[in-house]
């Protein structure tokens, strides 16, 4: 009897896993775009950008790269999410900085 819990417990826990396995990566590009999002509706600060942009868009590919490896991770949409708006940062702080450099000139 013993065993046959054992047994039941490890299923159990396994399908447990299965349901909260969302890559880390994915969690990491997701946070960094609402971080991103937050600098962007306050006031834009723009170091901020700098770092979580790229930082976005490299942990979002990580993430769909391990995701595309094990069939088991979950957490595309996070990672789209984060690549689309780390690159949305890059894009809006290159038309800022450009914008800043023509008045100067």
């Amino acid at each position: 009897m013993d065993d046959e819990a054992e047994k039941l417990y490890a299923r159990e826990r396994k399908k447990l896993d299965l349901k909260r396995n969302i890559e880390t990566n994915t969690m990491w590009s997701f946070g960094l775009a609402v971080i991103g999002l937050f600098a962007i509706m306050g006031v834009i600060y723009i170091p901020l950008l700098i770092i979580t942009g790229p930082l976005g868009i490299f942990f979002g590919f990580r993430g769909l790269h391990a995701i595309k490896k094990n069939k088991r991770y979950k957490g595309k949409g996070f990672a789209i999410s984060g690549i689309i708006f780390g690159s949305l940062y890059v894009l809006f702080l290159l038309l800022f900085l450009i914008i800043r450099f023509n008045e100067l000139f």
